[in-house]
C-alpha cells in the first residue's frame, strides 16, 4: 500500500513485476511530508524510484470589468472568414490575410486572465495532419482554460475521430454533422461542462 504521511493514498490491487511502473491514485487530495510504501505479504520489495504528481483544478473566472468573448464564423458562401474577438479586440482573424486561414482557427485564453496562451490556423481541408495537430494541442490544454474556435472556408473534409470526439467530450452536440464549407462557431471551458456552439449554412 502507498501512505502519504500517516494516511493511505490506495494500493496496487494487482501482482507486481519486474521492470513496470505502476500508478497509484489517491480518491481525495492528502497532505503530507513524505510517501512511505509498505508491502502487504511476507517478502522482499524492490524498487526502483518514486515519482509523485499533485494535482490543481482551476475553474475560469471573471477578471474585474468582466470579459466579452466573440467569435464569427462564415463559410464560403456567406462571407469566407472567421474573426474572434476579446472585448472588441480582434486577437485572431482570417481577414485580409492576416493570422488565420482555411478551417479552423483556435484561441485559447488563461483562465483567471483572459489573456491569449495560444492561437493557431489548422486547414482541415486540405492538411492531413491539420486534425491531429490540433487535437493535440487541445488535449493538452489545462482545465478551465477557455478556448474559442471559429471555421472559415471549409472545415469538414479532413476533421478527424479524435478531434471530435474531444469536442463531444467539451459539451458540442453538432460537429458529427458539420456539413461542407458549413459555418461553425464555439466556446467553451476545458473540464467544466460549459461549451456553446452554432453552425449554419456555408
Amino acid at each position: 500500500m502507498v501512505m502519504i504521511g500517516d494516511q493511505q493514498c490506495g494500493a496496487i490491487g494487482s501482482k507486481t513485476s519486474e521492470g513496470k511502473w505502476y500508478t497509484v491514485e489517491c480518491l481525495k487530495p492528502i497532505t503530507g511530508d513524505f510517501v512511505k510504501v509498505k508491502t502487504t505479504r511476507d517478502d522482499y520489495l524492490h524498487m526502483s524510484g518514486i515519482e509523485v504528481y499533485g494535482q490543481r483544478k482551476v475553474k475560469a473566472q471573471t477578471p474585474k470589468g468582466g470579459s466579452k468573448f466573440e467569435v464569427k464564423s462564415a463559410g464560403f458562401t456567406q462571407g469566407n472568414f472567421a474573426t474572434i474577438s476579446i472585448n472588441d479586440n480582434q486577437v485572431f482573424t482570417t481577414e485580409a490575410k492576416k493570422d488565420g486561414g482555411r478551417g479552423f482557427n483556435v484561441v485559447a485564453l488563461e483562465p483567471r486572465t483572459h489573456n491569449v496562451i495560444f492561437k493557431g490556423a489548422f486547414d482541415t481541408y486540405g492538411d492531413n495532419d491539420a486534425s491531429a495537430n490540433l487535437h493535440q494541442e487541445l488535449k493538452e490544454l489545462p482545465e478551465g482554460t477557455i478556448f474559442i474556435i471559429g471555421v472559415k472556408d471549409e472545415g469538414s473534409t479532413r476533421l478527424g475521430k479524435h478531434l471530435k470526439k474531444w469536442l463531444k467530450e467539451m459539451g458540442s452536440k453538432e460537429i458529427d454533422t458539420l456539413g461542407f464549407r458549413e459555418a461553425y462557431a464555439c466556446i467553451g471551458i476545458v473540464g467544466q461542462n460549459a461549451f456553446g456552439e452554432k453552425k449554419g449554412p456555408g
